[in-house]
């Protein structure tokens, strides 16, 4: 089965892998590709780190939907366990071990099959009527490679690296260079999107910062009172609004600020334990793939 193979190139090298039982034949060639300037949305993209959420993005006419997470590595961990176990019982050589080690790769190779899949079907959605991405610059290495802290724990690493946030990241930077998409990456140092509110641009900072347990966002200036990642995507969707506009981030945010309101029990910036009202509305144009969940979710926390 072949993939996009372009006519009268150049070939500069072929490269011929076995995954598996099964061979894979890559062709790296010299094509020019037309760069068009394309006319469609503004979006901005929360990368999610949450196990449910791969992406959630945020249109320029306000629909925010998100993408689920895949992690195929959890899903099939049971069976890896299994197969492994099996295989460390075997003497090594044998006919069985041999077995058993293909049964273990062709394993393996489902799982990546899931994850690629799921990743070109999110990026390809993603850059097929937009102009403009605003997206959070992550070094994924260095999360992974935190020994303690937020991403410390190793269930934290794992799920990270079975959600394949590096591949997607990496996609979106050469599908949008192909469609001539500007893709703005913004600096979480300078500007964390996390800890700052779509409304008003305030930021948290020191203890009242957000953790990765808390999944809403608080705003002590306002009383924005919204899901994490929904905030995030809002406030990386302005950053896409400027390239149009003349309009800095900040005042794109304060626009339309509402008045102050209770922001529920507890210390602002941690989640409250109960989570009421929860509007749903549908998309319009659904994503492809198994993964995709078509209904958005407006949070609203009881006073």
């Amino acid at each position: 089965r072949w993939g996009y193979l372009p006519q009268d190139v150049h070939i500069n090298s072929v490269t011929i892998s076995r995954r598996a039982n099964k061979w894979y034949v890559s062709i790296q060639v010299d094509e020019d590709i037309k760069v068009t300037t394309p006319l469609g949305k503004r979006l901005g993209i929360d990368m999610g780190m949450a196990c449910d959420s791969f992406m959630t993005v945020t249109e320029d006419d306000g629909k925010t939907y998100r993408i689920k997470n895949s992690l195929p590595l959890k899903k099939y961990s049971i069976k890896l366990k299994r197969l492994q176990r099996g295989l460390s019982r075997k003497k090594k050589g044998s006919k069985n071990w041999i077995k058993w080690k293909d049964r273990i790769s062709r394993t393996h190779r489902k799982i990546w099959d899931i994850r690629s899949n799921h990743i070109h079907n999110a990026t390809s959605r993603i850059t097929y009527d937009s102009s403009v991405i605003a997206i959070e610059d992550l070094n994924v290495k260095q999360m992974l490679e935190m020994g303690k802290g937020e991403f410390g724990v190793h269930g934290r690493r794992r799920q990270l690296s079975d959600s394949g946030i590096g591949e997607a990241l990496r996609q979106i930077d050469y599908k949008t260079k192909w469609k001539g998409i500007k893709l703005i990456k913004v600096d979480q140092k300078e500007n964390p999107s996390t800890q700052t509110c779509c409304k008003c641009g305030n930021r948290k900072r020191g203890s009242d910062k957000l953790g990765l347990e808390d999944r809403i966002y608080h705003c002590n200036m306002c009383g924005n009172v919204m899901d994490r990642d929904e905030n995030s995507s809002h406030y990386l969707m302005t950053f896409a609004v400027v390239q149009t506009g003349s309009k800095t981030p900040v005042e794109e945010c304060s626009e339309g600020i509402p008045e102050k309101q209770e922001v529920g029990p507890g210390r602002p910036g941690k989640t409250d334990t109960q989570l009421l009202g929860m509007p749903k509305q549908k998309i319009e144009k659904p994503l492809t793939g198994r993964y995709i969940n078509e209904e958005v979710s407006e949070a609203v926390i009881a006073a």
